[in-house]
């Protein structure tokens, strides 16, 4: 197979690192598996070779085999329901870490026939999103090392469009992911149209606020006619953020960055119900929140789409993966 799509858009700052697959076995193993009795998720526990452990997500589609890869042992940004966040940060993860997750994940597929058989699925690891566990751009020099191993045909041919890196907002970082990758997809933990609101749920609004969203948007969505492949991500928690005030605020908040109505009804917003946790105070919404929600989101222009996380039944879905839980609840 042949991957040209490293080419089209930017050429790598540094050279690539041809050998980090195949230090995986050398830098990781997997401690656990568990899989999902309703969708197939596969959750791994991967214990790393200073006996760190992290938690990374292999989901089976029909068309595609998505890995969600963990870019830190636990996570700074203190994101109110999120169950990483309690964990702390205790390090980074190393390009060859990120690779040995996309390998080992890779073997187990090959190594599971029934799994294989079961989903339907493909034998190899196509799509990959960072939205385990960590800040992907808190860790941006690993991140940026990696990228070029992950689409080059030397490395794990993945093409870009098939990358998705999920930011709480490091909007310093993903300017510069922009600059270097403009065609790669990127995910922006929105969350609340308030600033006030937004600021309770994630410490980072006050030092990466809206304004600097709205700042990217225009910026991202202006330099790009088509697909500007941005995905705005909303959490719903019950009679936190899915009230009808809430979604004219998220309205609100892209009319506000100035940007003409064909522009930015081209962002893509996904509706993410939260999903329960041992010591977490939030709830689950209802269906009728998240429709009506979805409803005036849609009614505004926008692309909207509720989606429901794999792996609940096994910890394994949005905002749930974490090693060391303590209290962090929203006041």
């Amino acid at each position: 197979m042949i991957c040209n799509d490293l080419q089209k858009n930017s050429t790598p700052s540094r050279p690539l690192s041809i050998n980090s697959s195949s230090r995986a076995c050398e830098q990781a193993r997997v401690d656990s598996v568990q899989t999902s009795a309703y969708d197939g998720s596969a959750k791994f526990v991967v214990r790393l070779k200073d006996q760190s452990l992290v938690e990374m997500v292999l989901m089976p589609e029909k068309t595609r085999t998505t890995l969600c890869l963990s870019s830190q042992v636990g996570c700074k940004r203190g994101c109110r329901f999120c169950n990483t966040a309690r964990m702390g940060l205790l390090r980074n993860l190393t390009v060859d870490e990120f690779s040995a997750q996309l390998q080992l994940s890779s073997e187990w597929m090959q190594q599971n026939h029934e799994w294989r058989q079961k989903w339907n699925v493909t034998g190899r690891v196509t799509n990959l999103v960072f939205m385990g566990m960590g800040e992907p751009l808190d860790n941006f020099e690993a991140l940026l090392d990696f990228l070029p191993i992950a689409m080059d045909q030397r490395g794990f041919c993945i093409a870009q469009k098939n990358i998705c890196v999920s930011t709480v907002g490091r909007m310093d970082k993903l300017r510069e992911l922009h600059r270097l990758y403009p065609r790669l997809p990127v995910a922006i933990s929105l969350h609340s149209g308030s600033s006030k609101l937004r600021s309770r749920l994630m410490p980072i609004e006050k030092e990466y606020g809206l304004k600097e969203i709205g700042d990217f948007f225009c910026e991202r969505l202006l330099s790009h006619n088509k697909d500007p492949r941005i995905l705005l991500q909303m959490l719903m928690i019950e009679g936190v953020n899915n009230l009808p005030e809430h979604a004219q605020a998220v309205v609100d908040f892209l009319v506000s960055t100035g940007l003409p109505r064909d522009r930015y009804k081209k962002v893509k917003v996904n509706l993410i119900p939260f999903n329960s946790f041992d010591e977490s105070a939030f709830q689950e919404p209802t269906a009728s929140s998240v429709e009506s929600f979805r409803d005036i989101l849609a009614k505004a222009g926008l692309r909207v789409l509720v989606r429901f996380s794999k792996g609940q039944d096994i910890a394994g879905a949005c905002g749930q993966l974490a090693l060391k839980p303590a209290s962090n609840d929203l006041a």
